[in-house]
């Protein structure tokens, strides 16, 4: 589903995602940067665990965070590392946050979300789709696909014609 660029890309924006939102808290615990993060996107869930977790302790092993108990909650802080992190790459970090901001907007206008979470509840009621209604399915999403390259293709003609 997804190249090894991708998975980059992705645990990229993840690490200015989590830096971000601990700058603009101060300090944080899981919970609180969970629920930061579904706010600044709009999300309708909360980011897992099993996403940030692992992200965390990456930042906090390269220097950018360091976390300490307080009570039964693990709360992290940025380093002074990762303070100068942040003013370096600001441009590129909001321009990324808008860029997820946008593409997550476009995936609510879609009802996505709602097409995801009829799938899994599919999945975990075991429901057999047939296969004649996946064929039917399968080519509404291509003509969706079709109408968003189409959107693409419109957008980098508009963006040779500028240049």
């Amino acid at each position: 589903m997804f190249d090894s660029i991708t998975l980059v890309k992705i645990r990229g924006a993840l690490k200015y995602i989590v830096l971000y939102s601990i700058f603009e808290l101060g300090r944080a615990h899981g919970y609180e940067l969970r629920q930061y993060i579904a706010k600044l996107f709009n999300l309708k869930y909360v980011p897992s665990n099993g996403i940030l977790y692992p992200t965390l302790h990456e930042l906090e092993k390269e220097g950018f965070l360091i976390s300490y108990s307080e009570g039964r909650k693990r709360v992290y802080e940025l380093t002074s590392k990762g303070i100068d992190y942040i003013h370096v790459n600001k441009q590129e970090i909001h321009s990324t946050i808008g860029k997820i901001r946008t593409m997550f907007s476009i995936i609510n206008r879609l009802n996505i979300d709602k097409l995801i979470n009829v799938v899994q509840t599919l999945w975990e009621k075991n429901v057999i789709i047939p296969n004649h209604v996946v064929e039917a399915l399968s080519k509404k999403v291509l003509e969706i696909i079709e109408i968003l390259n189409t959107q693409l293709e419109s957008n980098y003609k508009k963006c040779d014609i500028n240049q």
